[in-house]
């Protein structure tokens, strides 16, 4: 479809009075034409894929301004160049063709009996028409695919109608990248155009730029289906080139109704995303008087129970570009899936939350095994680095709002100590969840006053460092490494740790010292979580 320059010599008009110079490819296509005489034409100015029609009366007299102006209009990249000979140029220097051919341009040389006039007019209205043809292909288009959203058409209806009109191959894919319909023959190239990978790429581009209307690649074009200012899924064609002027428009007809669809299953999910959320927050803030209610509670997310259980939060870091609410809930839901019998994931606010069902009783470290498994499974698809905080596994239903605390808890204590890691365990820091119950009492207060206070007062007034301190030996196995992380002496460190001897009263260097401090870095921490 459109006019090519091997098409424009078919042209009745120019069959005769038109000869191709050079070898260049002849399927470019040609959009518009224009006349080249005056002496200060603008290349400027030019678009790509224009035909340039030209007697060269103010370049004739020299062969070398000749070319200088077959140079500038290559450059241009234009598609054609028409040079009417008889008038002022009897011939077309080799030295002229060469140049265009070295750009991709086309030299035409036009007989004397060539009017441009004429020309123009035969290559604007074959133009128009196609583009007439075009146009009434997209309104019926749109008039039927109208009409079948009246009827309520399922989304593979609605590809078949339009890849019937084209040969060409047709799929739907929602915001996770799943294909839900697809029309057409599947022999259309679309193996690297359309698998798992490529399509995350494309939504992923559709997300980050909300003025991205379409993407070409490899013969394909892929054209997002939007609805209340978010990507709601792709429409990706793949098809013969001689279909590609009427595509574009076409796609985006049924991109238009394709999106009415997908709102619609958005809304449904979004319904029973709800509804999962208002049942786990029962389950998770409320008290049940047995395991029975619980289970009878939760058969509408199809959960079956199992020997033991464990709680996740998960999301993403801090530093990252991506949001969480831009993530799949079915892609976190599968991969962490993979090695449970039941699983229930749900977003609440910023972060997913998952309980995980096992079919036997788990030792942390294989449970922390399974569910590194799946954040790996998880980042690896999306693209992005997930972070975990796993509670420990309890095999008591009535347990889950403690779980899920734990979780929470294990998230922001593990980004706290070791902030590179990616799965953070409760077990690992149960100490914390022990003390932070009792961080209210004034037992906890007595800690604010005789040690934590103190020492936060003196670095304050002398502007000293003598909590961090505190804080990052205890983070550490070794004064050594300690002192390395802060860039001290091993004998400065040792300073800094009897300065805070001396304000608290409370010795590092003796046991019973150590542990009332080390409880007061634990208080802090409890208190600001």
């Amino acid at each position: 479809m459109g006019l090519t320059i091997r098409g424009l010599l078919e042209l009745p008009y120019f069959q005769e009075s038109a000869r191709l110079m050079t070898s260049c490819v002849t399927d470019r296509k040609i959009e518009y034409v224009t006349v080249m005489e005056a002496p200060d034409f603008n290349t400027d100015s030019l678009s790509e894929n224009g035909l340039i029609l030209t007697t060269l009366s103010a370049h004739y007299q020299s062969l070398n301004s000749i070319n200088r102006v077959v140079k500038a209009l290559s450059m241009a990249h234009v598609s054609a160049i028409g040079i009417k000979l008889g008038r002022y140029v009897n011939s077309i220097d080799r030295s002229t063709v060469e140049i265009a051919q070295m750009y991709g341009v086309s030299i035409l040389a036009l007989s004397e009996k060539l009017l441009f006039r004429k020309a123009i007019s035969e290559v604007l209205t074959f133009i128009a028409n196609e583009q007439k043809a075009v146009t009434e292909r997209v309104i019926q288009a749109n008039r039927e695919l109208y009409q079948a959203l009246l009827q309520n058409c399922s989304m593979r209806e609605l590809l078949t109608q339009l890849s019937s009109r084209l040969s060409c191959y047709m799929c739907c894919c929602d915001a996770d990248g799943q294909k839900l319909a697809e029309a057409g023959s599947a022999a259309q190239g679309t193996g690297a155009v359309f698998n798992e990978k490529k399509i995350v790429e494309y939504l992923s581009e559709f997300n980050k730029n909300a003025e991205c209307g379409y993407l070409s690649c490899e013969g394909a074009i892929v054209i997002p289906c939007r609805a209340q200012e978010r990507v709601l899924g792709l429409c990706c064609v793949a098809a013969d080139e001689t279909q590609a002027e009427p595509i574009l428009p076409l796609v985006e007809s049924i991109s238009n109704a394709l999106s009415v669809k997908l709102l619609e299953l958005n809304l449904k999910k979004q319904v029973d995303q709800e509804n999962m959320t208002a049942i786990m927050d029962d389950i998770l803030f409320s008290d049940h008087a047995d395991e029975k209610t619980i289970i009878d509670r939760m058969k509408p997310l199809n959960f079956a129970p199992g020997s033991a259980y464990s709680f996740l939060v998960i999301t993403v870091r801090r530093d990252s570009n991506v949001c969480i609410k831009n993530i799949s809930l079915d892609i976190i839901k599968n991969s962490f899936c993979t090695h449970s019998i039941s699983s229930v994931v749900f977003r609440r606010m910023e972060e997913y939350l998952a309980l995980v069902t096992y079919a036997k009783d788990q030792t942390p470290e294989s449970a922390a095994k399974k569910i590194g498994e799946c954040r790996e499974v998880a980042s690896e698809y999306l693209g992005v680095d997930l972070v975990v905080g796993s509670s420990m596994i309890v095999s008591d239903l009535r347990k889950l709002g403690d779980c899920y605390n734990q979780a929470k808890m294990a998230m922001r204590l593990g980004m706290i100590f070791n902030p590179e890691a990616s799965l953070f365990l409760y077990d690992k820091y149960f100490e914390f969840g022990l003390i932070s119950r009792a961080v209210d009492t004034s037992e906890c207060q007595a800690f604010f006053k005789r040690i934590i206070n103190p020492i936060k007062d003196y670095d304050s007034q002398y502007k000293t460092e003598l909590w961090n301190t505190l804080f990052v030996v205890f983070a550490h196995d070794t004064l050594e490494g300690a002192s390395k992380y802060l860039f001290v002496h091993v004998s400065t460190l040792r300073y800094r740790l009897n300065k805070v001897f001396e304000i608290t009263g409370y010795n590092y260097f003796e046991q019973k010292g150590k542990l009332m401090l080390y409880l007061a870095v634990i208080i802090n921490i409890c208190s600001n979580i």
